[in-house]
């Protein structure tokens, strides 16, 4: 994870072989995350998890899940306002990128923050 410093050859953008390659090493390392995100979860490491899903939403930021992601980590820390940013963050960039909404799990994930907020309002 230390050695990707982003795209392989940027500069070699109609370069077809260069965009394969790219997009494999991309993977790559959005894969390796993903494994070790949660590999921290797993160990209780939850602020490392999170880094490790702030690193993938950075390589490709359209990947709803690692928002999803993201939003589960901050909530299981009880950082509420963080978690709705993430979801705020998901919704910009879907809808300026894809013209888009999130999906029905990312909403309901959102929907259960708002109300965990509210119950403690209440309290």
């Amino acid at each position: 994870m230390e050695i990707y410093e982003g795209d392989f050859l940027p500069e070699e953008v109609y370069a077809p072989w260069a965009n394969m390659k790219r997009e494999e090493l991309r993977q790559r390392y959005i894969d390796l995350l993903n494994r070790v995100c949660g590999l921290h979860e797993k160990q209780g490491a939850l602020k490392k998890a999170t880094e490790c899903c702030r690193k993938v939403i950075a390589a490709d930021p359209l990947m709803e899940e690692s928002y999803q992601k993201l939003m589960t980590l901050y909530f299981n820390r009880n950082m509420f306002n963080e978690a709705l940013r993430v979801y705020e963050e998901c919704k910009k960039v879907l809808k300026t990128e894809l013209k888009a909404s999130p999906d029905t799990v990312t909403t309901s994930l959102y929907e259960k923050i708002l109300d965990k907020i509210r119950e403690k309002q209440k309290t």
